[in-house]
């Protein structure tokens, strides 16, 4: 998934799941691919309906997510969570 920041940059969104990391994590990157910042999923699901999120952006500049923005990454986790669970069955 991709998505454009307040400021306009595009972020490419991820979700995974890895075997140190079992409850996942989403991913937002740079075009270049560089990280810009991630979370585990059970901490960004956990931001309250209505706000959005300051990205640290690592040594670059923060980038900010609308607060419409957020609520589409957790439907992005959805999808994700649910496309998961229907292929481990």
């Amino acid at each position: 998934m991709r998505l454009k920041t307040r400021e306009g940059t595009v972020l490419a969104v991820s979700v995974r799941w890895h075997e140190h990391e079992p409850d996942g994590i989403i991913s937002f990157r740079y075009p270049s691919g560089m990280l810009c910042s991630s979370y585990y999923l059970k901490t960004f699901q956990g931001i309250p309906e209505g706000e959005g999120l300051i990205l640290d952006g690592a040594y670059m500049e923060t980038r900010t997510l609308s607060p419409a923005m957020v609520k589409s990454c957790k439907r992005f986790i959805d999808a994700c969570t649910s496309l998961r669970s229907t292929e481990k069955h």
